[in-house]
């Protein structure tokens, strides 16, 4: 089940940002984000599980997603895609980047219509991103 993150989802939402990034919780403050309406923020929950969340931007009519994250032991169930889906409301286009190694996350936006527009050369320790768009109108 789709929904918005709440205050109580909060810790959970830490825990497996955590398992994306040992220092998750320093980067985000996610209770600020709750309050601005700026950032989308949706989870995935299953059997009252928080089993992925997405993280994006709302700039005007383009939504840039900042994090999204599906707990490996649910992946390749269509979460990842549903949650990419859920920040399209209202959007004309979205806007991600992505390591040009994480394969995993380049399928999925593959599949999902996402197409690379830019390259930053060694934006992640040496690493390539891909900033990828998908135009939605």
């Amino acid at each position: 089940m789709l929904r918005k993150i709440a205050k109580k989802d909060l810790e959970c939402i830490y825990n497996l940002g955590n398992n994306y990034d040992s220092k998750f919780k320093d980067k985000y403050n996610l209770e600020a984000y709750l309050d601005n309406k700026i950032y989308v923020m949706n989870l995935d929950e299953s059997d009252g599980i928080i089993t992925g969340f997405i993280i994006g931007t709302i700039m005007q009519e383009a939504v840039e997603i900042l994090l999204i994250y599906v707990d490996e032991n649910y992946r390749h169930q269509g979460i990842g895609k549903a949650l990419l889906q859920s920040v399209e409301d209202g959007a004309k286009e979205i806007i991600l980047e992505v390591s040009k190694n994480n394969e995993v996350a380049l399928n999925l936006y593959n599949k999902s219509g996402y197409q690379i527009i830019a390259t930053r050369q060694g934006y992640y320790n040496g690493i390539d991103a891909l900033v990828m768009k998908k135009v939605l109108k």
